[in-house]
């Protein structure tokens, strides 16, 4: 149901619009878990596909087969999707997070094995961007500092170990990214 158009596991080989909204701002599709998030030009949250981690919404529902609106918040302005998790940016900088932490992407202190069904604000701090990846989460907050958390079993995140981060952690010193 990834393709949004109340379709379940057939191929679609060529573009097609999905539903008739034409108010779109940003779409991204989730590596392994084959759920889309969307946000809108009016601030709103959407997502679709398959619920494994949590990504579209509460645990008990297994797939939205279209585009459906996941919050009644309207100040979401920036998102992006990991192999399971997804990261978000609100207007006002704050960073909030969902789907499976069991490496620590989702940068709180959830236990493994467990995941967020519903975006849960990580700490206070005003961020300016961020990245979604394997298992790992990336950031730069507002002061320019680099920021990373997450599965690091090949030292992705950069800190000069392996050891996974359940909580955002500064790398280096520099202010000016």
């Amino acid at each position: 149901y990834q393709m949004g158009n109340n379709t379940c596991c057939a191929n679609q080989l060529t573009p097609i619009q999905i539903g008739t909204d034409s108010d779109w701002k940003q779409v991204s599709a989730c590596s392994t878990t084959s759920a889309v998030l969307a946000l809108k030009n009016n601030g709103t949250l959407w997502g679709w596909g398959t619920n494994i981690t949590g990504l579209i919404g509460p645990s008990n529902l297994t797939v939205r087969t279209v585009p459906t609106q996941l919050s009644n918040d309207t100040d979401w302005a920036f998102l992006d999707t990991g192999s399971s998790h997804a990261l978000a940016l609100k207007n006002n900088g704050t960073l909030w997070a969902w789907g499976a932490g069991d490496d620590g992407q989702t940068g709180d202190t959830l236990p493994e094995m467990f995941f967020r069904d519903t975006p849960v604000q990580i700490g206070t701090d005003t961020w300016l961007t961020v990245s979604a990846g394997f298992d790992s989460s990336y950031g730069i907050k507002s002061n320019g500092t680099l920021w990373a958390w997450g599965r690091n079993d090949k030292s992705q995140l950069g800190d000069g170990t392996t050891i996974n981060r359940r909580q955002p952690i500064q790398i280096g010193t520099d202010t000016d990214w």
